[in-house]
Formats: C-alpha cells, sequence, structure tokens
C-alpha cells in the first residue's frame, strides 16, 4: 500500500514493514480524521468496526514499532499469525483451483505448518520451521 500525506508523513519514500490487513484501513482512516465509529446507520446498530489502526506508522521514528497482529486471519486459504517478526501459518484446505483431488482426512492434526523470519526474510520464502519446533 502507498500513502502519500505530506502534512502528516515528513519522510517521503520512508518505507514501513508494518503487517497490516484491508480491515485496518478503515480504523486509520476514522482515527486520523477524527471521525467516530458510527453506532447505527439508518436505524440499524453496528458492529464494532474490526481491524487496528495503523496512523502509528506515519511518524518515521514508529518505522520498525512492530505490533502482534491477533486474533489469527484466514482468508480463505492459510491460516496465519504474526507476533512481532515471526510469522506462522498451515495451508489449511486446498486452494479453490485445486478443489479436486485427495481431502484431508484430519484437518486439525494433520497440517503442514510453516513458520517464516520476517527480520531476514520479508517475503516469506524460507520456511523455517523444522529448524524451530519450539516456535
Amino acid at each position: 500500500m502507498a500513502i502519500s500525506w505530506p502534512a502528516r508523513i515528513k519522510d517521503k519514500g520512508g518505507l514501513r514493514e508494518q503487517f497490516m490487513h484491508v480491515i485496518d484501513v478503515v480504523p486509520t482512516i476514522l482515527e486520523v480524521t477524527g471521525i467516530p465509529a458510527p453506532e447505527t446507520v439508518d436505524g440499524v446498530k453496528q458492529a464494532p468496526i474490526e481491524g487496528t489502526s495503523f496512523a502509528y506508522t506515519f511518524d518515521a521514528k514508529n518505522s520498525r514499532n512492530l505490533r502482534t497482529q491477533d486474533p489469527v486471519f484466514r482468508d480463505d486459504g492459510p491460516v496465519g499469525a504474526l507476533s512481532r517478526r515471526l510469522a506462522a501459518q498451515h495451508q489449511g484446505e486446498p486452494a479453490p483451483w485445486e478443489a479436486f483431488g485427495a481431502a484431508n482426512t484430519d484437518p486439525l492434526n494433520n497440517q503442514v505448518l510453516e513458520l517464516y523470519d520476517l527480520n531476514n526474510d520479508f517475503s516469506q520464502s524460507k520456511n523455517i520451521a523444522d529448524q524451530h519446533p519450539d516456535k
């Protein structure tokens, strides 16, 4: 995601490595504009808005301030969690384009776990789970 706001983000071209998800955009917009989340819309009570504002990343001094991503997330694919600089996930169900094939007969216990060190592998290309079973 690219954000430009010269009046607030002073380090032009600065990079941030924090994890964020699309559900974090609305809380961020609400925070920086000072607009409260609506309690009702057209008389219908609204559920709390999910996500976490990432406005704190706009200040360059917080460019390496990493928060734990909570809760575990799933986007119709791998299930994962992020804690500081480690990302853990498992592959879960087959991808939608792999709908036909052998089923996982024990999906709660028969998972391939993956672990990535985001300090050294931001793209999550090197699974280090075998090297760190304690994690």
